[in-house]
């Protein structure tokens, strides 16, 4: 037998045949919607003991892998309701107290854009009047 040199093959290459590596032929596992739609919720579940009265926190980094690896090959659509129900699940469980210091945050924020945006919306409007007019930016 001939001795080979690197980068050499002692057949020519023509590609595997179909049954060249059965085992190792990965083909993904596709779970229907009702079972998705309780894995997202079991890890909603889990999400929502990171916070009092549990207060297990470490779990807040376990508890998004299963949703993650659900909406990995997703549509937009099942992946948006695959996350409405881990938010749903997760932060429906949590205590009135925290539901009710959330609003408030987000009252707060609210308001403070509302009364941004009208401000925007008159410094948009006076740099595209000088734009079209021809007016305070002209040399």
């Amino acid at each position: 037998m001939p001795e080979l040199l690197p980068g050499e093959a002692s057949e020519p290459v023509e590609g595997q045949g179909e049954d060249a590596l059965p085992g190792l032929r990965l083909t993904p596992v596709r779970l229907g919607l009702p079972l998705q739609l309780l894995v997202a919720g079991a890890s909603g579940l889990v999400l929502s003991l990171a916070f009092p009265p549990a207060g297990w926190w470490p779990v807040v980094f376990a508890a998004p892998i299963p949703l993650l690896w659900l909406v990995r090959e997703q549509r937009p659509r099942r992946g948006a309701l695959l996350g409405i129900t881990y938010g749903l699940v997760s932060f429906g469980l949590l205590p009135v107290e925290l539901v009710g210091i959330a609003l408030l945050i987000g009252a707060v924020v609210l308001m403070i854009v509302e009364l941004h945006a009208p401000g925007f919306g008159v410094w948009g409007f006076a740099g595209l009047a000088c734009l079209v007019l021809g007016g305070w930016f002209r040399v």
